[in-house]
């Protein structure tokens, strides 16, 4: 049954609206199924056109690893352990450089281009007009005070290079979840909480601390995501660790300086790499996209579902996982509005891909029941100039007062929020 269904993509804050459902099959393992032969193009062969190859897996089956046993920390053990400890970055350094990141989809000469191009865009009658003041003095706040509530970690709160001296994470991978009565925010190598106020109540905590005692969680850390469960009334945080796993931890209660149960999924071996999984809350499960890169130059979506009852209780995780083709950075829904009344009560999860990398053309899937064999499919696409009114630019970098400009990323989407009409 088709249902209306609202999807903000948070690229340009457009909302896209749209409607679906659907399923398949599935086997896979801690890895368990033989490695199987695909045949022509598509996200059968993991980005290549034509021609028949093998797949090992994880890479291109629907499949489920055999439970995974998690423990326990309490967080302020944790803190009290470590509370005159700065992480010491040396040569594993947390983090990745901007410029070395193999998901760059274009080259920076590409990106500038596409910028200055981008300035020179028509405004459009679809979008608000905010004042006459420039672009710039908007930002810097001449038209809109913004008072920051929490001043968040930095530096030489949590890592050191070699010599002593605070570190220099790029980029710094920010995030932040909001619950009933906490905020909680995460950076490349640390978590901090806060009450709605704006007052710290735990951290800076280093993630080599928070996740110590994992098996497979051991540095290096990067990527980090953090979102909150309205209806479970639980947090989930969310690591790459060394491009190879996915380290998760979810709190055992609505308070996140209490007990956390942390768990490691194992995804990729090297010289194979897994990079920026991002992660959405779902009804059934938490639901992560992230991009493989291959031994072999070619690259495919994963995705993972993780059934969150089991996270939140804390015993061994069912995890499923699936794949979205050739996709980069594949963005997972993060489901809203359980106190409103529209949280949705049925159908799949959805995911948005940015498909052909121009800031108009979106793919949108659905995964089904994935718990009991359910499949990853693809709805269509989405055409965002078409939708909105509003033709797309790569955005430009944002001054901010006393600092360098702030990046605003590109075309890829960085979060997917959904609740049902």
């Amino acid at each position: 049954m088709k249902r209306l269904s609202c999807l903000l993509l948070t690229l340009a804050s457009i909302t896209v609206l749209a409607a679906w459902g659907i399923p398949r099959s599935h086997t896979s393992a801690g890895w368990q199924p033989a490695a199987r032969t695909a045949a022509g193009g598509g996200g059968g062969t993991v980005g290549r056109r034509g021609g028949t190859r093998t797949i090992p897996p994880p890479y291109d089956e629907l499949g489920r690893y055999a439970p995974i046993q998690g423990s326990r920390i309490e967080l302020k053990d944790v803190n009290a352990a470590n509370s005159a400890s700065i992480a010491d970055i040396a040569e594993e350094a947390e983090g990745e450089d901007v410029e070395s990141r193999p998901e760059r989809p274009i080259s920076p000469q590409q990106e500038a281009l596409l910028q200055e191009q981008a300035k020179h865009l028509r405004p459009s009658s679809q979008v608000q007009q905010m004042g006459r003041a420039s672009a710039k003095d908007f930002f810097l706040g001449s038209n809109l005070k913004v008072q920051p509530l929490v001043d968040a970690m930095d530096g030489s709160q949590v890592c050191r290079t070699p010599t002593g001296a605070p570190c220099n994470v790029v980029p710094p991978d920010t995030q932040m979840a909001a619950g009933r009565n906490h905020l909680v925010a995460v950076a490349n190598v640390a978590i901090q909480i806060f009450d709605k106020s704006g007052h710290l109540l735990s951290g800076p905590t280093v993630f080599r601390d928070f996740f110590a005692g994992v098996p497979g969680c051991s540095p290096r850390y990067f990527d980090p995501n953090v979102v909150y469960d309205e209806a479970a009334d639980r947090f989930v945080i969310g690591i790459d660790v060394r491009g190879e796993g996915y380290c998760v931890a979810a709190s055992a209660t609505g308070d996140p300086t209490g007990a956390w149960n942390r768990y490691f999924i194992p995804i990729v071996t090297s010289p194979d790499f897994f990079d920026f999984p991002q992660a959405g809350v779902g009804r059934d499960g938490i639901y992560v996209g992230g991009t493989n890169f291959l031994a072999d130059g070619t690259t495919t979506g994963p995705a993972f579902a993780i059934r969150k009852a089991e996270l939140y209780a804390g015993t061994p995780i069912t995890v499923v996982t699936g794949t979205l083709g050739a996709e980069n950075v594949p963005q997972p829904a993060n489901l809203h509005g359980f106190r409103q009344g529209t949280w949705p009560r049925f159908g799949p999860h959805y995911f948005i891909t940015d498909d052909v990398f121009d800031g108009r053309t979106y793919g949108i899937w659905a995964w089904n029941n994935p718990f009991g064999g359910g499949q990853l499919t693809k709805l269509g696409t989405i055409d965002l100039n078409a939708a909105t009114g509003v033709v797309a630019g790569l955005p430009p970098n944002i001054p901010q007062n006393g600092g360098n400009d702030l990046s605003p990323n590109d075309w890829r989407s960085m979060d997917l929020e959904y609740r049902r009409k």
